[in-house]
């Protein structure tokens, strides 16, 4: 797989990370201070900022084979891949073939508000998707009104929020939740299936 890159990103091979942050994986992507990704191989951090990453980058101790700072234009190390991928810029194992993008995905549609209080439609939207609604862990983002929905499906868990009637918002899970493929996936067909079913593009 290959992980998407925006601004200036933290490529971290995940073997390093395993064998030498404390924690390991679940641990660094908690303790990541932006927007983690990860692929079967290297992990991404982004920063809008180049001090913010070379501060982040420096107090992981890592060095040069097992650790980048990309921004737009860099020379990438000789185990790192970078270029255009399914349309967006994105870094992978360069051992590996780039696969399956690893992205960022978000579920937001406006102009729902004719459609959300019909009895059962979101329901059966999340259904046809093969998913089912189930307790929410997080509190509503936007609106203290609003309503958290959770859905699961297999391994795939996502949470967004549906506010004031008129959109939703996926929400950011903790840690390596929301980033991982089964959850990208299902964010994807939620979008679809909310389209399908008649709500409008943003």
């Amino acid at each position: 797989m290959a992980v998407e890159i925006e601004f200036v990103s933290v490529i971290v091979l995940k073997s390093w990370i395993s064998a030498n942050y404390p924690g390991g994986l679940h641990a660094y992507a908690g303790d990541s201070p932006t927007q983690y990704l990860e692929d079967e191989h290297i992990t991404r951090v982004g920063f809008m900022s180049t001090r913010e990453a070379e501060d982040f980058y420096d107090s992981l101790g890592v060095d040069a084979s097992n650790g980048a700072i990309l921004c737009r234009g860099d020379d990438v190390p000789e185990w790192l891949s970078c270029g255009l991928h399914e349309g967006r810029r994105a870094a992978w194992k360069a051992t590996e073939p780039p696969g399956d993008l690893v992205g960022f995905e978000s579920l937001m549609l406006r102009g729902m508000g004719a459609l959300l209080p019909q009895p059962g439609w979101m329901e059966k939207v999340i259904a046809s998707v093969g998913a089912q609604i189930g307790p929410p862990t997080l509190a509503p983002e936007l609106d203290p009104s609003g309503l958290v929905v959770a859905c699961q499906r297999g391994a795939a868990r996502v949470e967004f929020e549906v506010f004031q009637q008129m959109a939703l918002l996926s929400l950011s899970l903790p840690g390596r939740r929301q980033f991982l493929p089964s959850d990208l996936a299902l964010i994807r067909d939620l979008r679809e299936a909310f389209i399908n079913a008649g709500a409008p593009r943003t």
